[in-house]
């Protein structure tokens, strides 16, 4: 049996093609998901603490830092990157993008070594850990600093709860 471990986990940015299979188009340098649950109080008369707390809406976002590297590919421009040449092009696709989906993904090794013989890289395989699906982006910005590798940074709302594989 694999022994499974959330080490430098990958987030795999994936979005469906013309053929509705989906394409991997991204490596994430990070990514923050944040799950919230607002609830409401339900109490009696004469009653201040409450007996119930019910769940009344639930809502996704996502934080994700992405390397400034430049995507020859036309599904990376389609999903977050701002490269339209006209801006009726990009209304366009904030009106009608349907989101993207994100992997996140764990590396699980297939051999168990010893201080003597440690694992082979090709005794890791990576697994989807978690996908987020329908990320739909809210916010987007640039990183650049002097010395450093220039980033993206992008936050979003996403439609469904992470359910863990």
């Amino acid at each position: 049996m694999a022994e499974k471990t959330l080490t430098a986990p990958l987030a795999i940015i994936k979005i469906k093609d013309t053929k509705g299979i989906l394409v991997s188009i991204g490596k994430m340098r990070n990514i923050r998901v944040t799950e919230n649950i607002r609830r409401g109080r339900v109490t009696g008369l004469g009653e201040i603490t409450p007996s119930e707390l019910p769940a009344l809406e639930w809502s996704g976002t996502v934080n994700i830092g992405q390397y400034a590297i430049k995507h020859s590919s036309t599904l990376a421009a389609m999903a977050l990157d701002r490269k339209f040449d006209t801006v009726e092009n990009f209304v366009k696709h904030l009106l009608f993008n349907e989101g993207v989906d994100i992997s996140i993904l764990q590396k699980v090794k297939t051999k168990i070594g010893n201080v003597s013989t440690p694992v082979a890289e090709t005794d890791v395989v990576t697994e989807t850990f978690a996908n987020i699906q329908g990320f739909h982006l809210t916010s987007q910005g640039i990183d650049i600093s002097e010395g450093q590798i220039g980033g993206r940074d992008a936050t979003g709302e996403y439609l469904n709860p992470i359910l863990f594989v």
